[in-house]
């Protein structure tokens, strides 16, 4: 019988004497990072959606679940804060991948910013990325040139999923490839978890892997397999309001959301009232939508699958996350601001606002082995600045000496270790925020502070006249903050 590769080593150990096995250090763990694009806090099934994801889900049934977990608003500045433990202003990336002008939004990751690829290959990991790139197009700043041995997908923003080119560029190991380089039924979600299975397959046995997988779903323009769009359609007929509502109440039942959690209130239109052939659109909407993530679960399914036949499964550190909050544009083939309300039940706002429907994001963790006491839920306040050094330190290497992140290691391992006492902080095209463990500070541009508790969860209680002593203190290490990682909300305000 051939043994898997992970598995020749324990071989090599049992055959040793048993104080030498007791004195030898565990090998050093794969890291696998699942992101998601734009995609809402309750989208998943294990986030009281609707929408099946089982694959997805056996992660939240054996890892932790988070709850009050936050990103940078938009996609290439939390893709900059999960590759670098960095706020993306800190590293060139405050906005997307076009300079403005000014150091803290260059549109590319600083070259002297090391990113978790090139962390990882110098201490000895195999390093690949499938999917979306998005933090520098031009020569130098590529993800082969920023410690991806290997690299297949999308180097700009979220495009086509059946023909990308020549809209956005697509590359694969250093080469841009031109369109006809795609195979004809190429769709964009199918070929990023093959291209991360086939990794997976073909990884050097003798190194542990960073597999960086970044899909484009559910991101606009709705693009999805009819197979997937139709047995989704009774499910969005009631409309976005009793979605919602159904949402909201399994979230509170399965206890994801305390008993008093809030709701942002949100006008939806009278279902009922609108003409048969807007509602149908709407669903197909929805319906399609949901489907983007139907394929998505499925695509992470064959790459849970393929880490079981490679033998790594056991000793992998996995995680699953949004970039930000779901989108409200529909310019683009978009579903609108309606069902955008739905994705990020129970929360306020949508994608590239400070509010917590811009932020707050799910994320699943899976440690090597599984957590402790298994399946459990988080509720500390942790953001995407944390995962690079927390990937660091479970490889057995030290954070960068710049990063803004803290690790998860130890409350990933128990429950009961203290949790990080801080303040956290956001600026997107003049947004701010900042949020520590009691109240959440907001403005949009050009107005006032707005305080909320932490506890709000739908951000329905503006606290900043009764507590303005909060207010206070709060604006005052947004400002610190900015001024200590080049923030400047002017450059990134929307031209």
């Amino acid at each position: 019988m051939r043994l898997p590769p992970k598995l020749l080593p324990l071989v090599a150990l049992l055959s040793v004497a048993p104080s030498a096995v007791a004195s030898s250090p565990p090998a050093r763990p794969d890291i696998l990072i699942l992101l998601a694009d734009d995609m809402g806090f309750a989208d998943l099934g294990c986030y009281g959606s609707e929408v099946p994801t089982p694959n997805i889900d056996r992660l939240a049934a054996r890892g932790v679940r988070f709850t009050d977990f936050h990103t940078c608003a938009r996609c290439s500045p939390s893709r900059a804060a999960l590759l670098t433990g960095r706020y993306p202003q800190a590293v060139g990336m405050g906005h997307l991948d076009t300079d403005m002008g000014k150091p803290g939004y260059r549109g590319r990751l600083d070259p002297d910013a090391p990113t978790l690829a090139e962390r990882l290959r110098d201490a000895g990991y195999d390093t690949a990325l499938a999917g979306k790139w998005h933090l520098g197009l031009g020569e130098g700043h590529r993800p082969w040139d920023r410690g991806f041995r290997r690299s297949r997908g999308l180097l700009g923003g979220a495009a086509d999923y059946f023909k990308p080119m020549p809209a956005r560029p697509f590359g694969e190991d250093g080469k841009l490839l031109a369109p006809e380089d795609l195979p004809a039924d190429f769709y964009m979600t199918d070929d990023i978890a093959a291209t991360a299975s086939r990794y997976i397959a073909t990884a050097p046995a003798d190194k542990p892997l960073f597999l960086y997988v970044a899909f484009t779903a559910p991101h606009y323009p709705l693009q999805a397999h009819e197979a997937d769009i139709a047995p989704r359609l009774a499910d969005y007929a009631k409309g976005p309001a009793a979605v919602r509502d159904a949402r909201f109440a399994r979230m509170k039942a399965s206890g994801l959301l305390a008993a008093d959690a809030t709701l942002a209130p949100y006008r939806f239109p009278e279902w009922a009232k609108l003409p048969p052939a807007a509602r149908a659109s709407s669903v197909r909407d929805m319906a399609t939508y949901a489907a983007q993530i139907v394929a998505m679960d499925r695509g992470v399914g064959k790459i849970l699958d393929a880490l079981e036949k490679s033998g790594r499964a056991g000793n992998t550190l996995v995680m699953f996350l949004s970039d930000n909050g779901a989108t409200r544009e529909q310019h683009d083939r978009g579903y609108g601001p309606h069902w955008a309300t739905v994705s990020n039940t129970p929360f306020r706002s949508f994608k590239a606002h400070t509010y917590r429907g811009g932020t707050a994001d799910p994320l699943l963790v899976v440690i090597p082995g599984g957590a402790p006491g298994g399946a459990r839920i988080e509720r500390s306040p942790t953001h995407i600045i944390d995962l690079a050094p927390t990937c660091l330190e479970f490889a057995g290497l030290a954070p960068s000496p710049s990063t803004d992140g803290v690790s998860l290691s130890a409350r990933l391992s128990d429950a009961k270790a203290p949790a990080a006492a801080r303040t956290l902080f956001w600026e997107h095209e003049g947004r701010r925020g900042a949020l520590d463990s009691g109240r959440k500070l907001v403005s949009e541009p050009g107005r006032a502070w707005e305080l909320y508790d932490a506890r709000d969860t739908g951000e329905t209680r503006d606290l900043a006249a009764a507590e303005p002593d909060a207010v206070k203190r709060l604006a005052g290490e947004w400002r610190e903050w900015a001024a200590g990682h080049r923030v400047d909300p002017r450059a990134a305000v929307r031209r």
